[in-house]
Order: C-alpha cells, then sequence, then structure tokens
C-alpha cells in the first residue's frame, strides 16, 4: 500500500513536517529517539450520481467530497418516500446490492449511477431488465416513473439481435417460452431475457479436399463461421482428384449417425467443430528394390492404389515415369533414374513419391542410392560414372575400413560414346588358394585364375579385383528388379590394346589400372623382383543380384607383369628384400576377373607372341653371328610378359648349350616387359640353336622356347692369315728370279 511522510518525532518533539526530508538534527546527551510519521497515500477517486427522483427524497451517508469518494469509502443511500407515494426499488450501478430495500450500502469502487423509484400507492411497478448483449425487451404500454395502474395487461416483446435466438423469459412471466408474453400488474413486476448466442461452425479439412458449409462457404478448404442457434446446416466434404472421403472426426462427429458419409445435416445446439478426413485414392506403400547404385540402372516394382502409367515417380529431385502398371492399380514399374550430382558419402537416402498432376502421395518410402558398399564376406564394391568416355577418368575405390584414399581406378581416354558406368569389386585375397569350381560365394572371379607353372599361386593380403562397364539398354524391362543396363565390356575391350609404337615396337599401349593397396599383404619386394603378374578370366557381373559369373570355357589370360615404375617406394629405393611397397599398379586391357599372382610362367598365347626381331639393331635381319659371341639380339613380346628374366639357354641340335647370364643382358630387369635385348656369349659350336628363356618367377623351367631361333657361324679368318698367304707367295716368285 502506498503511503507519504507527515513528520518526524525526534525525542517525542516534532521535529519537522513532511517536506522535510532528509532531516538534520543534533543529538542530545545520553539516549535519543527518532520516530518518522506517514500515512496512507491515497490516489484513486469515485463519483456518486443521483438521477432524479419523484415521489420522495435520497439522502446520502457520507457526503461526497469535491473530489469524489477515496477509493473504498462505504456510502449509505436511504430512499423517504413523499405521503401518497411509496418506494419500489433502486436503479442503476448497486454492485449487487438488493434493490428492493430502502437503505442500502455500496462500497466505492468504482463510478456509480444510482436512481429511486417512488410511484403511487395505489399503482404498480414493472422492473425491466434489459440485456447486456444479444436483444431487448420492448413492453407495450411503455413504463412510465409513475407505474402502472393496477389491472393493466401489458405486453413484453423479446427482439433479438442478428444471429441471436429468444431462448427464454425470466422473472415474473407465467410462460416463460411465449414470445411475445403478457403480465398483468395486479403486483409489482420484475421481467428479463435470455438469448442463445451465435454459436461456432468450424470446419476443416486435410490434404486433399475442401469442404462445403451450405449458407455460409462453398469450396472452402476451412470454414468458420458463426450461425444463430437452431440453424440446420448440411455440410459436405469434398475430395480432390486422387482423393477420397474417409471420415469425420472432431466432437462434432459424435452428433452424427454414420460419420463416414461425406454430406450431413445437423440442426445447431451447440457449437460445432468437426474435421473431415480424406485418403490419397493413390499412394505408396513399398518399393522393391529400395536400393540402387549410383547410376540407377535398376527398374523397381511400386505397390499400393491409384497407380497409373504416366505418372511421375519422384526421387527427391530425380524424375522418372511409372509404366506397365496393373490394372487395378496396385503396382506399376519405374526405371530408377541415375543419382543427380556427386554423392558425399558412402550412399545417399532419398524420399520416393509418386506425383500425378499437382497432386503428391502423402506417404513416401525412403530409396538409398549407393557409391560405396561393402558386404559381409569382405567384398568391397565401388560404383561409377564415366560421363564423357573420352576424357577418361580416375575412380577412388573402396578398400578395407572404409579406405578411400590408396586403391583407385585410372581409366584411360576412351573412344567410346558415353556415358558409361561401372562397378570395381575388390576382395583381399585370404590365402594362396586356387579354385576350380564357380566363382565360390564370397568371393570374386579372380579367385578362378590358375596361371601357367607349378609354383604360381595368389599373394595373401593383396586383393582380388574385378571391373566391369555398362551402357543403356535400348529397351527397358517390363518387371521391376530387372537391369536397365547393358554390357559393355567387349567395347571397351575394343578399345584397349598393347598399341605398338610407329617403327613396330611393342608398347604397354592404352590400358586400364588399378592402384592396389599392399602395405598390409605378403606382397615384398624380393617377389616383385621375381616378377608379379596379373591373370584375368573373362566373366561378367550382375550389377542387380551381385553375382559374378565366368564364361565357358574357362580361359585364363596374361594381362601384365608390375614393372618397377609402377611400384611406391619404387624397388631401386628399397634394399630390404622383405620390406613391402605400399601401393602397386596392376594393368588391365579387358574387363574381367583379376587376381596378382606370383610365380607364374606365360599362358601358350603370350609366349608364342615372343619373337627375335632385331639383329645387331636391324630389324629382320638374319638370326646368326660368328659363335665367338656379341651379336645383340633383340626380343619383341607382343603381349609381353618379359620383365624380370633369370637367364637365356642357347641350345644346339646335339643337346650342347651356352648361357645368357646378367652380365650380358642390355635391358634392366623391371624396366619394360615388351622389349628385351642381350649379347650372344661365345659358343664351342656352330649351328642353329633353340633359345630357351627362363624367368625369376621360376627359373626351374623355361617360360619361353624358340625354336631354331638363332645360328652360330664360323668366326671369320681376319686379315693376318691373309698377309702370311701373300708373304709365301712373294719368297716363291723372288726365289724363281735368282735361280734359288
Amino acid at each position: 500500500e502506498q503511503s507519504a511522510l507527515t513528520g518526524w518525532l525526534v525525542n517525542g518533539i516534532n521535529r519537522g513536517d513532511g517536506s522535510v526530508n532528509p532531516l538534520t538534527f543534533t543529538l542530545a546527551v545520553g539516549e535519543n529517539t527518532l520516530e518518522a510519521q506517514f500515512h496512507p497515500l491515497v490516489t484513486d477517486r469515485f463519483r456518486l450520481s443521483l438521477e432524479p427522483v419523484s415521489g420522495g427524497v435520497v439522502t446520502v451517508t457520507p457526503v461526497q467530497p469535491e473530489t469524489g469518494y477515496p477509493a473504498g469509502t462505504q456510502v449509505t443511500l436511504t430512499a423517504v418516500n413523499n405521503p401518497g407515494n411509496r418506494f419500489v426499488g433502486w436503479t442503476g450501478n448497486l454492485g449487487g446490492v438488493n434493490p428492493s430495500q430502502p437503505v442500502i450500502t455500496v462500497t466505492m469502487n468504482e463510478d456509480r449511477t444510482v436512481g429511486a423509484v417512488f410511484i403511487p400507492e395505489t399503482n404498480y411497478y414493472l422492473f425491466v431488465h434489459q440485456p447486456e448483449m444479444g436483444g431487448e425487451i420492448l413492453a407495450d404500454p411503455q413504463p412510465s416513473a409513475a407505474g402502472y395502474l393496477p389491472g393493466v395487461a401489458v405486453t413484453l416483446t423479446a427482439v433479438a439481435d442478428d444471429l441471436y435466438v429468444f431462448d427464454r423469459w425470466t422473472g415474473d412471466v407465467d410462460d416463460p417460452q411465449a414470445n411475445p408474453a403478457t403480465v398483468v400488474m395486479d403486483a409489482d413486476r420484475d421481467v428479463g431475457v435470455l438469448f442463445h448466442p451465435p454459436l461456432r461452425v468450424l470446419v476443416s479439412a486435410g490434404t486433399g479436399r475442401t469442404v462445403t458449409v451450405e449458407t455460409v462457404a462453398v469450396g472452402a478448404e476451412n470454414v468458420d463461421a458463426q450461425l444463430p442457434y437452431g440453424s440446420t446446416v448440411r455440410i459436405t466434404a469434398v475430395p480432390d482428384s486422387n482423393y477420397t472421403f474417409k471420415t469425420w472426426t472432431g466432437p462434432g462427429a459424435t452428433l452424427m449417425d454414420d460419420p463416414t458419409q461425406p454430406s450431413q445435416e445437423i440442426t445447431l445446439s451447440g457449437d460445432l467443430s468437426l474435421t473431415a478426413e480424406f485418403e490419397s485414392s493413390f499412394d505408396v506403400e513399398s518399393i522393391e528394390p529400395d536400393w540402387a547404385w549410383l547410376f540407377g540402372g535398376v527398374t523397381a516394382t511400386v505397390r499400393d492404389k491409384g497407380l497409373r502409367d504416366g505418372m511421375t515417380a519422384l526421387f527427391d529431385g530425380m524424375e522418372a515415369t511409372l509404366y506397365n502398371a496393373a490394372p487395378d492399380g496396385t503396382s506399376a514399374v519405374v526405371a530408377v533414374p541415375a543419382f543427380a550430382g556427386t554423392l558425399a558419402g558412402a550412399s545417399a537416402a532419398v524420399t520416393f513419391r509418386v506425383r500425378d498432376g499437382d497432386s503428391l502421395t502423402p506417404s513416401g518410402r525412403v530409396f538409398t542410392y549407393w557409391q560405396y558398399r561393402a558386404d559381409t564376406s569382405g567384398i568391397l564394391a565401388t560404383a561409377f560414372v564415366l560421363e564423357t568416355p573420352s576424357a577418361g577418368g580416375r575412380v577412388p575405390l573402396l578398400a578395407e575400413n572404409g579406405d578411400l584414399d590408396t586403391a583407385a581406378l585410372v581409366i584411360p581416354p576412351l573412344n567410346v560414346s558415353g556415358p558409361l558406368y561401372g562397378v570395381v569389386l575388390l576382395q583381399r585375397v585370404s590365402a594362396a588358394v586356387k579354385v576350380d569350381t564357380a566363382v565360390p560365394t564370397g568371393s570374386l572371379a579372380g579367385s578362378r585364375v590358375d596361371a601357367p607353372g607349378a609354383a604360381d599361386s595368389g599373394i595373401p593380403g593383396m586383393y582380388d579385383f574385378s571391373v566391369y562397364f555398362y551402357r543403356t539398354a535400348a529397351e527397358a524391362p517390363a518387371v521391376g528388379g530387372a537391369a536397365t543396363l547393358e554390357s559393355a565390356d567387349a567395347l571397351v575391350a575394343a578399345v584397349l590394346s598393347r598399341t605398338p609404337a610407329a617403327d613396330g615396337t611393342p608398347t604397354a599401349g592404352s590400358s586400364i589400372r588399378f592402384v592396389l593397396p599392399a602395405g598390409q599383404s605378403n606382397l615384398t619386394y624380393t617377389i616383385l623382383r621375381a616378377g608379379a603378374r596379373v591373370f584375368g578370366v573373362s566373366s561378367s557381373l550382375d550389377y542387380v543380384g551381385g553375382v559374378e559369373s565366368y564364361e565357358e570355357p574357362l580361359a585364363v589370360r596374361y594381362e601384365s607383369t608390375v614393372l618397377d615404375g609402377e611400384v611406391y617406394p619404387a624397388p631401386d629405393v628399397v634394399s630390404a628384400a622383405d620390406a613391402r611397397p605400399e601401393t602397386v599398379e596392376a594393368r588391365i586391357y579387358a574387363p574381367g576377373g583379376f587376381r596378382l599372382v606370383q610365380g607364374a610362367l606365360l599362358p601358350e598365347r603370350t609366349a608364342g607372341l615372343v619373337r627375335v626381331a632385331k639383329v645387331n639393331g636391324l630389324p629382320g635381319a638374319p638370326a646368326r653371328g660368328p659363335k665367338k659371341g656379341g651379336t645383340v639380339l633383340t626380343l619383341y613380346a607382343g603381349e609381353g610378359g618379359l620383365a624380370y628374366i633369370d637367364r637365356i639357354e642357347l641350345v644346339g641340335s646335339d643337346g650342347r648349350r651356352v648361357t645368357v647370364d646378367e652380365s650380358r643382358f642390355l635391358s634392366k630387369n623391371g624396366q619394360d616387359e615388351f622389349v628385351f635385348e642381350f649379347r650372344t656369349p661365345r659358343s664351342p659350336f656352330t649351328g642353329a640353336v633353340d633359345m630357351y628363356i627362363y624367368l625369376e618367377s621360376d627359373p626351374g623351367q623355361p617360360a619361353v622356347i624358340l625354336q631354331r631361333a638363332f645360328e652360330y657361324t664360323p668366326n671369320p679368318l681376319g686379315a693376318m692369315p691373309f698377309f702370311l698367304m701373300l708373304l709365301a707367295l712373294l719368297s716363291l716368285v723372288i726365289g724363281m728370279a735368282f735361280g734359288l
């Protein structure tokens, strides 16, 4: 409660009024007392107004100050009638006080207007209580200050405002429901009226709809209106295209006999709240399969209801068209489109929906695009798109532990129209074993490699690897779960080749290169210096089912030997024989399945392409030279394979042989597998010799045998024998001349 300072008492003596603040005074000797005096501060005042009266007077206690009464003041009003009149009651703002008592007390907590009614003692008074809202009461004859004479019949009419409806009379009316009503003034009468307020009609609808409330709105999504009590309205749910009405819900649905009927007629007896529930007449329950590689490439079956040919399938922002829909609309087929943009990680989940015009299925299904995927058997798959094959590309590959930094596929420029799509598979070799059955479950086609030679084996810890290419097929399959791409392996293989140089020298040409992690494998520099070779099999991949298969009859083909320049770190900077490289590169010349093999020889085809191409640098010269040796022979290998040669033996028809060892090699092992040069050693014999080429991978048996590859000829006489014969002839001529 607010208060104000009125004065100070110092040692019981008044020392100042409320205007002195703060107070300064001198302390007396001994104990001193100080008292600050306050009183409540009244800020609110209210006025009491008296209406003019006749037939009596009104007294007010206490008398009202000029500024009004302080808030909370109790004021007593007394009605005193004049002779021949009587007090009937109070009118105005009485604050809940009984108006029939001649003496009342009101609390001044607001401005008030009060009147007293006095009438002749022989008359009766009609108190009409007008409602605060909703309408008014009309009386005929109208009330007067003198009241009504006894026996007068007064007609009361309740007039409702707009949207309000008469309910009943209150007070001294014999028939509360009658309007108009009649009261006979045989006593003082007190009447009032009640009106029904407007009722709120709130009707809303969910997706795929409008609602109609007759007399209020037509075709609106939501209706919020006020109607008179007792109105009868027809409410209709109107579904949009591709939607059907389901049921009415909300408090108002309890008024319906069957809320599943879209049109309802209701008489309003209270506020009405309803919601029209609709369901799509087409929707998506499932899509099978629910994943694809990032290039799409598969048909999927969409199932639910209301599906038709030509509807648009949405994979977030990527679109395709439904086709081959079932007559009953419960299924359709879609060719999954390629993922638009670049996948930031291994996969991307999108929402699949179907659109018909402007309508979307309310339900969405998760569909996943995969770029990298690993299965429980350890097969690591990478999908890629080559938009412009003529530009080539480098594809990071998924290796173990999610590694995307060490393994890669390097594709050279391909003279093929694009785009091309592809899948690469990697799997660590757990043991150096060969299989002779179909591609085992959980293995790759490279596990079928059985390279030539008795000592060949895989390298534990290295990767078997496969690569396959595809392009869009001419027609999409009619059923779901089928591939929409066809193999492009033959097309790619046709543009890969070991293209010879302009002078006919064989080269590595155009190849696909695999960069493979090797640090966690058993591949050592000792194995590399002996020649680690890549072999492949012709195989294919059902990229939808994830199954590899190989062509019958199984044919193992030679691809390449890992050269020094394809090893990191390079062998010439590593001295420890048992050290392991970080990565190696493997060249391949056709798609399929592959394995890196140690201890292998060369297939018959590859060995058959080795020939003596030059003699002392001359192409096409006869392959012969003196038995003293020194003839430079150049070998060409059309498919390679001569990178790591242990020795070459030249064997005569009688079995005698001479050996070409590393001291006579002109080519350095590990630099080139297509061209090899050496000098012939001295031979104790002449004649044609066969050439046996032994590789360091298996020096116990020849990898290449060239029949009658070279001929040793007798050594030339030279200048000294001719000089001695000429000297002898000269001596004979001189002797004859002198008769000796």
